[in-house]
């Protein structure tokens, strides 16, 4: 993210996780804003035996219906809501 911050190109998803890997993590939190990127983030996690977390910030119940498909399609392993109140 720094790089990108830079002037650097920012680094792709499957770079991302291949660096994550090489680092020793055995896992990453995401935010999951897009149902129609959970398969390919599934297929990283796999590729590079890494954990998934999935973090939501939701102002109402219908805000973690993505986060939720999400959670179940990269077979989480914590979802982080922090709920905001509408006021």
């Amino acid at each position: 993210m720094d790089e990108a911050l830079r002037g650097k190109k920012a680094w792709s998803r499957e770079e991302a996780f291949a660096k994550i890997a090489e680092a020793g993590f055995d896992g990453a939190d995401l935010v999951v804003m897009k149902p129609n990127d959970l398969q390919a983030l599934a297929e990283l996690a796999d590729r590079h035996k890494l954990r998934i977390g999935i973090s939501c910030y939701p102002t109402r119940v219908p805000d973690l219906e993505t986060p939720l498909k999400g959670f179940v399609a990269l077979h989480g392993d914590y979802v982080a809501a922090q709920v905001f109140p509408v006021r």
